[in-house]
């Protein structure tokens, strides 16, 4: 039988993920950066099209709606040459039998990618609104809201500026990134995060400096793979 991966390290770590001991989230961590380190960037269509049928397997094989960011970030990788269908498979399959794993990428991580947050009072007090506009807003999806494992909203800062207090165009790009509003989570990952088509801006970013035909372009991708 063929081995799954010839990379010594990827073995080691994905095989900690099935002991007792495991810190899951941190696991998860070194993989893609060991991943993001040591793989060349390499994107084609076939690797685009093996990312999405990887995710399609794996979301319909056990996986629940709020794993999708881990699954995006696996098959990101997948899609720009930096991994292999197969490892990717057996990464989620050791993410799907491990007991520790939460089913979402840790609180601290998102912290991390997403934050900082303003509180509700906070997003009232920089906007200069009453609650209820402020949900008028989330509603309408101008403004995009979180929420904490203890259940408190969190407002993304990256959203608001003081020039501009709401992000031009959000609507739009969330409407096509995650039509039915059911990851916030991975929305703000994905705003947040530096985009090579984009210069290595993040989509929040480039919203900002009026590249909306793009931003919008790139989020009907992901949610097109997001979906599929």
């Amino acid at each position: 039988m063929t081995a799954w991966t010839d990379d010594p390290i990827l073995r080691r770590l994905v095989s900690e993920l099935a002991t007792d001991a495991a810190d899951v989230s941190d696991t998860v961590r070194r993989v893609l950066e060991h991943i993001d380190r040591t793989r060349r960037f390499e994107q084609s269509e076939a690797r685009s099209q093996e990312a999405i049928a990887l995710a399609d397997a794996a979301l319909g094989a056990g996986g629940r709606a709020v794993r999708n960011t881990v699954v995006r970030e696996v098959g990101k990788r997948v899609a720009d040459g930096r991994m292999t269908g197969e490892e990717a498979a057996t990464i989620i399959r050791a993410l799907t039998t491990a007991d520790s794993y939460s089913a979402n990428l840790p609180a601290a991580t998102l912290d991390e990618r997403v934050g900082p947050f303003y509180d509700t009072a906070g997003v009232l007090a920089l906007l200069g609104i009453d609650c209820e506009a402020l949900e008028v807003l989330v509603a309408d999806r101008d403004v995009l809201v979180v929420d904490s494992a203890d259940h408190f909203h969190l407002f993304p800062s990256f959203q608001f500026d003081e020039q501009a207090p709401l992000l031009p165009g959000l609507y739009d790009v969330l409407t096509r990134l995650d039509p039915a509003g059911e990851d916030a989570w991975g929305d703000a990952v994905w705003l947040n995060s530096q985009d090579q088509d984009l210069g290595g801006l993040s989509p929040a970013a480039a919203l900002r400096t009026g590249r909306h035909d793009a931003v919008i372009r790139l989020a009907e991708q992901a949610g097109a793979f997001r979906s599929s």
